[in-house]
């Protein structure tokens, strides 16, 4: 089964104007069964948790895929990780129980 998200308004029509087809932009909310990260009946923080972790994850993938690809997606990949990392900021900002100390 597949949960779909709403977004606001500006949203919407920020995805719209990224993507042209706003489908398009809408179907990276989508949340298939098996991609869920568990129910309500975890605590916040373990959810908090695996969204670290698969963030993360993410950050070591586009580093993995820079070695392979090389120069050419460079500037993506980077623009990929900023995103990526501007995510686990706002994360570790409302949760700060889940960032790792240094």
């Amino acid at each position: 089964m597949t949960k779909k998200f709403a977004t606001s308004l500006d949203v919407s029509l920020a995805i719209r104007e990224l993507f042209g087809d706003e489908r398009i932009g809408l179907g990276f909310l989508e949340v298939h069964d098996q991609d869920s990260a568990g129910g309500l009946g975890e605590s916040a923080t373990v959810r908090a948790a695996r969204l670290r972790d698969t963030l993360e994850s993410y950050i070591v993938n586009m580093a993995r895929e820079s070695k392979e690809l090389g120069e050419a997606d460079q500037v993506r990949l980077q623009a990929e990780a900023r995103a990526t990392l501007i995510a686990l900021r706002e994360l570790f900002a409302s949760f700060p129980e889940v960032a790792r100390e240094r």
